[in-house]
């Protein structure tokens, strides 16, 4: 595992699908999303990186913001986040981390911070999501324990954080 010790975020570019749909695929693997659990019923890799690919690129071009984090010492992506505005709400429908690095607490923070920040300047002061992971109590305890949030338990779950 990699320490990220530093990185500076960019906008997401096409140069980037290769690598993040990569990455989403690692993610999944690790964390079960809902998104991608078409995947699992596929029987090669090459399959497998073509649907991680697709899906990837159609998560990307239904976001107006789309952010991709580089690690500064390999120059690889170690996060992502995007934001979806539709009917005047703030969307935020996939948020993840590298699973080939590790953060300190502070620093992943940060990075969600910084999002929600950019949001906050263009007159937002929610943003909704999902939990969207065949676990997510655990995810749910790290986020009450760092953020303001509202939850409403279902199918799936839904989070607003009061930003």
């Amino acid at each position: 595992m990699i320490i990220c010790k530093s990185c500076h975020r960019v906008n997401y570019q096409p140069k980037h699908l290769d690598e993040l749909s990569h990455e989403l695929m690692k993610f999944h693997k690790k964390v079960g999303t809902k998104y991608f659990a078409d995947s699992n019923t596929l029987k090669t890799f090459s399959q497998k990186i073509k649907y991680f690919r697709n899906k990837t690129k159609e998560l990307i071009e239904s976001c107006q913001y789309n952010t991709v984090y580089i690690d500064d010492g390999t120059n690889k992506i170690c996060g992502f986040y995007c934001f979806r505005i539709k009917d005047g709400i703030c969307y935020n429908p996939f948020i993840m981390k590298s699973e080939s690095f590790r953060y300190d607490g502070v620093k992943l923070l940060k990075g969600a911070t910084e999002g929600f920040g950019d949001m906050k300047k263009l007159g937002f002061n929610e943003i909704h999501t999902i939990i969207d992971r065949k676990d997510p109590e655990r995810y749910l305890k790290f986020l009450h324990r760092f953020y303001n949030i509202t939850v409403k338990m279902g199918d799936p779950i839904k989070v607003i954080f009061h930003i």
